[in-house]
């Protein structure tokens, strides 16, 4: 199967991190929660679509497992 070719730039994510505007991202991914109880026994699924940067796929599920959810 030939590699998918891409017309949106790939981002390397430090980049994306450390890039002014985005302190709340960065906020949102290094700030630990408060209580990592609250989904504690619950699981979740994320759903994707192409296209999606991995970023956006890895950060709501990393922040979900902070708060004790499962991932399917």
């Amino acid at each position: 199967m030939p590699a998918r070719l891409s017309v949106l730039p790939e981002v390397p994510v430090s980049q994306l991190l450390n890039a002014p505007g985005n302190e709340a991202l960065r906020a949102f991914l290094f700030t630990p929660v408060k209580d990592s109880t609250v989904l504690k026994g619950k699981k979740i699924a994320v759903i994707a679509a192409d296209g999606l940067e991995e970023i956006e796929l890895l950060g709501p599920v990393w922040y979900f497992r902070q708060l004790g959810a499962q991932d399917s």
